[in-house]
């Protein structure tokens, strides 16, 4: 995949499925690291899933996942 996020994808408000804030938080926190260490390519993207600490949505934690998913 060629960017961490398409994007096309509309990120909406919380549907009502529980994702833990905490590991939310802490995915979050790891992938800032990795942005300003090693990752410029995902600054956006990250920089977009950081506001929505409290309160993620399952939409999210996906999108997170692609992150993760993509090449390092």
């Amino acid at each position: 995949m060629s960017t961490p996020m398409d994007t096309s994808d509309k990120l909406m408000p919380d549907n009502g499925w529980v994702v833990s804030q905490l590991e939310y938080s802490k995915v979050i926190g790891y992938l800032m690291y990795a942005m300003t260490c090693t990752r410029p390519d995902i600054a956006f993207v990250v920089g977009k899933l950081s506001r929505y600490t409290s309160n993620p949505s399952t939409q999210y934690w996906q999108a997170i996942q692609k992150i993760l998913a993509s090449k390092w």
